[in-house]
């Protein structure tokens, strides 16, 4: 039987790499959305068996610190273990190693099952008991709500083809994407080393968002950070997410 946590290896490759030759910060989270994705096949709810019964996972929250990002070439070692769930909510951490097994980065996230028709949170669904673990075996700090921040400019977005993922919104890693690309010049040699993310309500095909960014409190951020960000993105009917971002 699969154990509550997995480990795999990776060699990062140039593709997921940035033009500085370390890993990207949106790589990052789609590494930990895959190997979620791998754990959940293993305890036998693959997304296509999810798809066919009505349900699919849904990340909600986000709380990562980054010791450093590895470099184009470099292998790694990625754990992801499950914790203990409450209704529909499963807590999900991730730590990422370096081959000497430095800690470069641990992430705890929280993760919704939903049905795929309503859109809303599905409790109760039969089966899911695999993902009861520990709670919080590695004692890292939970994921929870990105409180606001003010904000001073905004952009207008429209979600790319290449950002929808096969649950027809937009991909959670591409948030960080779109964020950076955002920030441009503000993060320019800087390097990544807190994130946090609320995603409040998903952003569908054909829905303008608008983003709004400020500067973020370092006191309270912590994680080492010299410069940090929040973000808020809404549409017309709906707040779509919250996020904050520290760079040193």
């Amino acid at each position: 039987m699969i154990g509550f946590e997995i480990e795999q290896k990776h060699v990062i490759t140039g593709e997921q790499a940035s033009e500085n030759g370390r890993l990207k910060l949106w790589s990052l989270f789609t590494m930990f959305q895959d190997i979620a994705g791998d754990h959940s096949t293993l305890l036998g709810f693959s997304a296509d068996k999810m798809a066919a019964d009505g349900y699919f996972w849904a990340v909600t929250n986000y709380r990562n610190e980054i010791s450093r990002l590895p470099e184009e070439g470099e292998e790694v070692l990625l754990r992801t273990c499950v914790g203990r769930p409450a209704h529909a909510i499963f807590p999900r951490y991730f730590r990422l190693f370096g081959k000497d097994g430095e800690l470069l980065a641990s992430c705890a996230s929280r993760w919704a099952l939903v049905d795929i028709k309503k859109r809303t949170a599905a409790v109760g669904a039969p089966g899911f008991e695999v993902f009861n673990g520990q709670k919080n075996p590695w004692e890292l700090r939970e994921a929870g709500p990105v409180k606001p921040e003010e904000t001073s400019r905004s952009f207008s977005f429209d979600l790319p083809s290449e950002y929808i993922d096969r649950n027809g919104h937009m991909n959670n890693a591409r948030y960080f994407e779109m964020a950076e690309d955002m920030l441009g010049s503000d993060i320019k040699g800087l390097a990544p080393c807190f994130a946090a993310m609320e995603y409040r309500t998903e952003l569908l095909p054909g829905t303008p968002m608008k983003v709004s960014i400020g500067s973020a409190d370092l006191e309270k951020l912590g994680a080492g950070a010299h410069k940090a960000f929040y973000l808020f993105g809404e549409t017309e009917e709906a707040q779509i997410f919250r996020m904050k971002l520290g760079y040193r």
